[in-house]
């Protein structure tokens, strides 16, 4: 898989993840989208720079040459902590839309409105971010050079089973 194709997953999930935010406001939308920003170009200053992958076209995450221009490479024995470290900040990127999408669910429901116009981008987020997302993470895992150091790799059962 291409490098802008291995991105283009992602960016749909923090795009369903804004319009699941929407409900609540274009502001909580327009927050959502800095912080996932923020938190991408956190992980790849601090966690890309020492994978193999980088400023390669080879970055299964699609970060490989991003990550380049902002950062220099570093030691690949700081990876696992690093990434580990940024994981967290990563994974409120896909709690918050869920959250937020029920917020505006109950929102509804207290209020007398039909919740459907609010359930389907939840579900289409939902579905990008705990389905195709990990499938495709499945994949990327099998052929990465990282597998057997990276954190990520063992959330996947490939990666775990490729690593041993």
């Amino acid at each position: 898989m291409s490098q802008a194709a291995s991105i283009i997953p992602l960016m749909v999930m923090y795009g369903l993840g804004a319009w699941a935010m929407l409900p609540l406001g274009w502001l909580w939308s327009l927050l959502y989208i800095i912080y996932v920003l923020a938190s991408n170009l956190l992980f790849m200053a601090v966690a890309c720079p020492g994978c193999l992958n980088f400023g390669r076209r080879s970055c299964g995450s699609g970060y490989g040459l991003l990550a380049e221009r902002l950062s220099r490479r570093r030691s690949g024995e700081l990876f696992p902590s690093r990434f580990r470290a940024c994981l967290p900040f990563l994974a409120l990127s896909w709690v918050i839309p869920v959250a937020g999408g029920a917020l505006a669910i109950y929102q509804d429901i207290v209020n007398g409105r039909t919740a459907a116009a609010d359930i389907v981008p939840v579900a289409l987020f939902a579905a990008v971010a705990f389905g195709v997302l990990p499938f495709t993470s499945k994949r990327e895992c099998r052929s990465c050079a990282m597998r057997d150091r990276c954190p990520g790799a063992s959330l996947t059962r490939e990666g775990r089973d490729e690593a041993g």
